[in-house]
């Protein structure tokens, strides 16, 4: 997806759900989605968001119930320290990041569902978990 399509897509104000996997959308792309505050539910696994990026979401998208961020390798634990606060998040999808084990079992606390499998940096023995 190119930089101009993005911005297109910010204009939607009135959308509430928005998939994007896959289009190699950055932390600068989403200054433009940003714009949608109205916004449930925000697929963009498998793009290029780091931590910086997940603060624009959190930031700037207070009404999200669903996130789904797997395979961005740059998000950390600090990218999702945020949703440890009080969140309307009820479904925080974290495949295949930066985001260490104990992190996710942190989030459960206040996330109803968090779906965790390891990434880049996280030890191989760590498994799948899903509470």
């Amino acid at each position: 997806m190119e930089e101009k399509d993005i911005i297109r897509i910010g204009e939607l104000s009135h959308i509430r759900e928005l998939s994007l996997p896959v289009n190699q959308i950055t932390d600068e792309g989403l200054f433009a989605i940003s714009r949608l505050s109205h916004l449930k539910k925000l697929n963009l696994n498998s793009n290029k968001i780091t931590d910086k990026g997940m603060a624009i979401i959190t930031r700037s998208m207070p009404n999200l119930i669903y996130l789904d961020v797997s395979l961005n390798e740059e998000i950390s634990d600090i990218g999702v320290d945020p949703f440890l606060k009080p969140t309307e998040l009820t479904t925080l999808i974290i495949e295949f990041n930066s985001i260490t084990r104990e992190k996710a079992q942190e989030l459960k606390a206040h996330i109803n569902k968090v779906v965790y499998f390891p990434g880049k940096k996280v030890g191989s023995r760590e498994i799948m978990m899903e509470w």
